[in-house]
């Protein structure tokens, strides 16, 4: 069923402030509380999903999870079911006090991509997921890959650092990047998984003092 108002008051300020106002009220259209029929086996398919999630400290996270395609799957439209062993990224810790969770499902090939916001359940295999919102979006900004596995060992986990500034080696990273996954959260409407794309730019400025700490995972 399609949700009468999908937008919280943050986003509609935004979209004022931007002119976009009449666009993302059409956009909106298309925002519902099930899983389009068409979707289901799209979900199916995919080897990963970005999942966003809130840690004690209302800090949003962007997390990778891998699996066989398979892994990740909808029992029916109000239902997701991720099969996944926890492991020590902050997303399955976050879980334990904010169930809040919001998905995109993006293939990079075909440049589709699915979001899906719910609440959700711990499992003895992972997590099951109450679907709250569900859209498409469309392919803008996507750059088309092949996702392919490797033989080689996996790295080891880099832990978690805090700093104001980005290190020379982070900009430089971050510069030569095309594609990149984030997530936000409202207080009342739940988490999103983003995706954000388009040509690589330019190596980051000085910070500014009102600019928002960093905080490096893995």
């Amino acid at each position: 069923m399609r949700i009468e108002q999908p937008y919280h008051p943050g986003e509609l300020q935004v979209q004022q402030q931007a002119g976009e106002a009449l666009t993302a009220r059409g956009n909106g259209q298309v925002i519902a509380d099930t899983i389009l029929g068409g979707a289901l086996r799209f979900i199916e398919q995919q080897p990963f999903v970005v999942a966003g999630s809130i840690d004690r400290q209302q800090q949003v996270w962007a997390s990778l999870i891998f699996g066989e395609p398979g892994f990740v799957r909808a029992t029916d439209p109000q239902t997701v079911v991720i099969q996944a062993t926890p492991d020590d990224d902050p997303f399955w810790a976050n879980l334990e006090h904010t169930p809040a969770v919001g998905l995109l499902l993006i293939e990079l090939m075909s440049r589709r991509r699915l979001r899906i916001n719910g609440r959700s359940t711990r499992t003895p295999t992972g997590l099951t997921l109450g679907v709250t919102a569900s859209y498409p979006n469309c392919p803008k900004y996507i750059q088309r890959r092949q996702p392919t596995r490797t033989n080689r060992p996996a790295v080891p986990p880099l832990g978690t650092r805090q700093g104001d500034r980005l290190e020379l080696a982070q900009q430089t990273l971050i510069a030569a990047a095309d594609t990149l996954f984030v997530a936000s959260a409202h207080p009342s409407q739940g988490v999103d998984a983003s995706h954000r794309g388009g040509e690589t730019g330019v190596r980051a400025g000085p910070r500014r003092a009102d600019a928002p700490r960093a905080r490096l995972s893995r």
